[in-house]
């Protein structure tokens, strides 16, 4: 990569190489995906925001992605995992609406976050069961060691 031309942030949209840019984007989405197999939180942000920039200012040039919302929801997890609400709702509302209830990815850490403000602490550690890919496991297993260790709530 360190040869190409278009790399996502030095040129516009048309005038960038769509192939150079797919490749780059492919490459950020692996890297998203092996640092949360290693755990490597900021690895994930790191890749993450690289990879968001291909999704949104190089959408007209490039045919969606098959991993974006993957990668969207394990965003949105690993902000959850970290108590960075703020951010959380800030991410959640870049995704189109229609997403939200539509697409698997997307509406589980949604709906981890409506269990979350309820006290549903019971059905965030079942969700752990549940989640739409491998990958979501590692942010799931964080969030679940949150809501059951006897210092965040109270069990009587």
């Amino acid at each position: 990569m360190l040869s190409f031309k278009s790399m996502p942030g030095t040129k516009t949209a048309q005038e960038s190489d769509p192939a150079e840019l797919l490749a780059a984007r492919e490459a950020y989405e692996l890297g998203c995906l092996l640092s949360v197999a290693n755990e490597d939180i900021p690895g994930f942000e790191r890749h993450y925001q690289l990879v968001k920039s291909c999704y949104t200012d190089y959408a007209g040039v490039l045919k969606p992605s098959e991993n974006q919302h993957q990668l969207q929801g394990l965003n949105l997890l690993c902000l959850q995992a970290q108590s960075k609400i703020a951010e959380f709702h800030t991410e959640l509302e870049l995704i189109p609406v229609d997403l939200w209830d539509s697409n698997a990815f997307i509406k589980f850490p949604i709906k981890l976050e409506q269990y979350l403000m309820e006290g549903s602490y019971p059905t965030v550690l079942a969700a752990a069961g549940s989640t739409p890919a491998p990958s979501y496991n590692f942010f799931v297993g964080m969030l679940s060691g949150t809501v059951s260790s006897p210092t965040n709530h109270d069990d009587g």
